[in-house]
């Protein structure tokens, strides 16, 4: 079995860990912690397996929640250079990109980004992402990328344990509707903040690959020295 990766930790499961120990807070019938004081070695192990399947379909209720959450704020952020409804990036910034995106990915774009269909700016925008990858220019990319599932996905598994509360019979403390419902507001938030760092760190980072330092042009200067 593969080493989970930051994202597969952060996004997976930490939700998931955070659904399986709510539930087994209401159901204790149905939960593996909290019967006694301590945990054995396989218990563990099979949290961690619980954790993780349950983080994947949390994860499935969250990118629903975060179409919704999206849709007041103009679309998700690394779509707002095309479509200009929110500031992502600086005038000055927005100017550049369309050429860099001609001089560094070698691709047709017009220098109005609303000229683009959004399935084709999302393909532009993964090719970015390929791009600065290539260039080693990602690890703040990836901790904003990864805190942003992280949090999408505790706000779900909360809404989740939520609706569990209200509808089980055997809860009746208006205060754990009312921490459930804050916290999963404010995770959000996080999640709203974090979605806007990594599409802000995605363009900066490719508006600073100069021509010469795309992977394409590496490429054939390293054939070049090799042919030599």
């Amino acid at each position: 079995m593969k080493k989970l990766d930051f994202y597969e930790f952060t996004g997976i499961v930490a939700p998931g860990a955070v659904a399986v120990y709510g539930l087994s807070r209401i159901h204790p019938e149905v939960g593996l912690l909290l019967k006694d004081q301590s945990i054995t070695v396989g218990e563990l192990g099979l949290l961690l397996i619980l954790a993780y399947v349950a983080g994947h379909i949390i994860q499935s209720f969250g990118n629903l929640l975060e179409k919704g959450w999206w849709f007041f704020f103009g679309g998700m952020p690394s779509d707002w250079p095309r479509t200009g409804k929110r500031q992502l990036l600086a005038a000055s910034q927005m100017q550049v990109l369309p050429s860099r995106i001609r001089s560094v990915l070698k691709l047709e774009c017009s220098e109005r980004l609303s000229d683009l269909s959004k399935n084709d700016w999302f393909a532009i925008t993964r090719q970015i992402y390929s791009t600065v990858r290539l260039v080693d220019r990602t690890d703040r990319i990836d901790v904003f990328n990864g805190n942003y599932g992280m949090f999408r996905g505790i706000a779900a598994s909360l809404l989740l344990l939520l609706a569990v509360a209200i509808i089980d019979t055997q809860v009746h403390d208006a205060r754990v509707y009312a921490v459930l419902g804050i916290t999963a507001l404010l995770a959000f938030f996080r999640m709203h903040r974090f979605g806007v760092q990594y599409a802000r760190e995605l363009f900066v980072q490719f508006l600073s690959i100069k021509s010469a330092d795309s992977p394409e042009v590496k490429k054939e200067s390293n054939e070049r020295d090799n042919v030599s």
